[in-house]
């Protein structure tokens, strides 16, 4: 459901229901806790990720700056994303507010980079900020 829908919902019955509507909008990484058959399965933040790594098909010169360092949306821990969904539901002013919830943005070399210290021994793209 998008957020627009999530809103207009609310809107038309909120007469009719006891609880009122909290978004809470994230890019979230963290920890997967369900089988991930293939990466089709994957959510759509760690899909978008494993868009961006190269693969033994992907030219390693392929991968620009303009793909590497553009500032993208924010993002959040999982864990983190899900004490703020337990604060919304304790908290009764968080009752009807678009909440933003973020560890701060990121560009795609961040994430390269730590996929690069996790696993040294791949050659991933990489990209002086200060050139790009």
């Amino acid at each position: 459901m998008s957020i627009l829908a999530a809103w207009e919902f609310y809107d038309k019955h909120k007469a009719e229901i006891t609880w009122d509507v909290v978004v809470i909008n994230p890019f979230v990484f963290g920890p997967v806790i369900h089988d991930v058959a293939s990466c089709d399965t994957l959510n759509t933040s760690s899909s978008d990720l494993l868009k961006v790594l190269p693969t033994p098909s992907t030219s390693l010169s392929a991968m620009s700056s303009e793909t590497l360092t553009p500032t993208g949306s924010c993002w959040i821990d999982v864990r983190d994303l899900a004490e703020g969904h337990a604060k919304a539901l304790e908290v009764p002013d968080a009752g009807g507010e678009r909440i933003i919830i973020s560890a701060g943005p990121y560009v795609w070399q961040d994430w390269i980079d730590v996929a690069q210290g996790l696993s040294p021994s791949v050659a991933l793209p990489y990209c002086m900020v200060k050139e790009c």
